[in-house]
């Protein structure tokens, strides 16, 4: 199960942290019991990042809007969350799929991943395959999503706007940042784009006080000096984030303490050598 923040509990920490204030009446952190302490590891944390994609996504999924422009793009850094955004957007959304390009797949390798997503089977040769996807994108709009995009030849970037074009389904490509230069390499394909392009910004000190109270259930927001210096110690990666929340928390289950301060920080800096 997901955890999925609201904007008024975002919005609540932003204050708290801003100006010491206590929250709004109708806003309650969650409490953790004694002896609970735990990381959720499913814990989902609607960053302004997340939000930013599904409302890309949501748009090239409206029917009512356009196909000319019906490819988003999407970059940034590795650990900055975009897999974890696009997998949590798919789950919850039956009308898209999701496929993870690996080094070496061929267009028509694609192809197959792309129908078996969409249908649940596909066919040997190309031909096949994409008279599927046409098939399964004729009666209502699916969505597409590509990730490490950024990997593809360029010919197969220039494939897949073939097949947005023919079968109507719009398309996400996702990956690093050199996948921008690929796509300002092709002209058609670039005038293609729908524009917001998400660019995913790295953590911030309100994103980690966020992971704590909705992952874990440890108020940090108190504490600027512990979300900062979390922050520096991730390196603004979600992933070692959560790795340290996790050694964190075992740490303070095993002294039994219930508060992530500043000595319990100093005590567990030595083991993240």
């Amino acid at each position: 199960m997901t955890i999925q923040i609201g904007e008024n509990i975002e919005a609540a920490i932003i204050k708290k942290m801003s100006d010491g204030g206590l929250f709004p009446d109708d806003i309650e952190m969650q409490e953790v019991e004694e002896g609970t302490l735990r990381v959720n590891p499913s814990a989902f944390i609607s960053t302004q990042n997340v939000i930013a994609f599904n409302s890309l996504a949501s748009s090239l999924l409206d029917p009512t809007t356009t196909m000319n422009s019906s490819i988003g793009m999407v970059t940034g850094s590795a650990g900055f969350g975009k897999t974890t955004a696009i997998q949590q957007f798919v789950a919850n959304n039956e009308q898209s799929v999701y496929v993870l390009y690996m080094e070496g797949y061929t267009l028509t390798m694609i192809i197959k991943k792309i129908a078996m997503e969409l249908t649940g089977f596909n066919r040997r040769s190309f031909d096949n395959n994409l008279a599927i996807i046409k098939e399964a994108t004729s009666m209502y709009r699916k969505l597409i999503i590509i990730d490490e995009a950024d990997r593809m030849p360029i010919r197969v970037i220039e494939s897949l706007r073939n097949i947005n074009e023919y079968c109507g389904a719009p398309i996400v490509l996702v990956g690093e940042e050199s996948l921008v230069s690929k796509i300002t390499a092709i002209p058609r394909l670039k005038s293609r784009v729908r524009n917001p392009q998400i660019v995913f910004k790295s953590l911030n000190v309100i994103d980690v006080a966020t992971y704590y109270q909705m992952a874990v259930g440890i108020d940090i927001s108190n504490s600027p000096t512990v979300c900062q210096t979390l922050l520096r110690w991730a390196s603004k990666d979600f992933r070692t984030l959560v790795n340290d929340a996790q050694h964190i928390v075992a740490m303070l289950n095993s002294s039994g303490l219930y508060e992530l301060t500043e000595e319990v920080l100093d005590a567990y800096k030595p083991f993240r050598a």
